[in-house]
């Protein structure tokens, strides 16, 4: 209930980022569109963007979705219970960009959040490296390199960089 309350007060604090989303989307040529508002971000709000139309979408150019592999069945990825969704993030200032957010327990991150937790978590292990060398540069960079959005997602409600790094440092 909370979240929920927490979301209609912050659409009525500051509708201008509303309208900054909206026009960014009609300058980028959405026609048709549903914003609906995750989170507060810093100074901005961000916005999923639902049933968006694009005026591209009014010209077909024949091509197809390529979501296969080379044998022609759809390519597998593990998402660990996450949804993804496309956003708009737009400030007070009426600066806006498009991104991509993903929802894990009700928790949402954009792309920006999740690359920021992945740094974190690598300079927590490179520093548990050097303090008490249980892992090499190499593993350290092998562990961030394996480790997809979808599982970063995963990990951010319930970890801190610092505290997954010494999960896996044991």
């Amino acid at each position: 209930m909370a979240r929920i309350v927490d979301i209609l007060k912050l659409q009525h604090e500051h509708p201008e980022r509303l309208q900054f989303a909206e026009d960014g989307m009609r300058d980028f040529g959405y026609k048709t569109w549903c914003l609906q508002l995750l989170k507060e971000l810093d100074d901005a709000y961000v916005y999923k963007i639902m049933d968006a139309v694009s005026e591209e979408d009014d010209y077909d150019d024949g091509e197809e979705n390529e979501d296969y592999d080379d044998d022609g069945d759809e390519t597998e990825v593990e998402t660990y219970g996450c949804e993804e969704c496309e956003a708009i993030v737009a400030d007070s200032k009426g600066n806006i960009y498009f991104t991509t957010v993903l929802t894990y327990d009700g928790n949402h991150y954009t792309k920006d959040e999740i690359s920021r937790w992945r740094y974190s978590f690598f300079e927590a292990l490179l520093d548990i490296s050097k303090r008490e060398q249980y892992m090499t540069k190499e593993e350290c960079l092998e562990e961030i390199v394996g480790m997809t959005d979808y599982r970063i997602a995963s990990l951010m409600p319930y970890n801190t960089p610092e505290g997954y790094a010494d999960i896996v440092a044991l």
